[in-house]
C-alpha cells in the first residue's frame, strides 16, 4: 500500500529529496521497535503487558484532557 501512497505524492509533485533523511531513520527506526517489541513481548507476561498497556494508555488519554481543558 505505502508503494502507491508514494507513486501518487510523486505524481502530485511532491519532492521527496529533502525529506529522505528523515524518511530513513523513521523506516530504521519503526524496524527497530519491531525487532525489540517482539523480542520482549515473548518474554513479558500478559497480566504485566496488560497494566503496562492500561497506565500507558490512561496518561495518554489525561494529557489529551488537560491539553484540551488548559489550552
Amino acid at each position: 500500500m505505502h508503494v502507491f501512497k508514494i507513486f501518487a505524492f510523486g505524481l502530485l509533485g511532491f519532492a521527496f529529496a529533502p525529506w529522505l533523511p528523515l524518511i530513513t531513520g523513521m523506516i530504521a527506526k519503526g524496524f527497530l521497535g519491531t525487532l525489540a517489541g517482539s523480542k520482549v513481548l515473548g518474554r513479558l507476561d500478559e497480566a504485566l503487558f496488560r497494566l503496562g498497556f492500561k497506565i500507558i494508555m490512561t496518561g495518554l488519554a489525561l494529557n489529551l484532557i488537560w491539553r484540551a481543558v488548559f489550552s
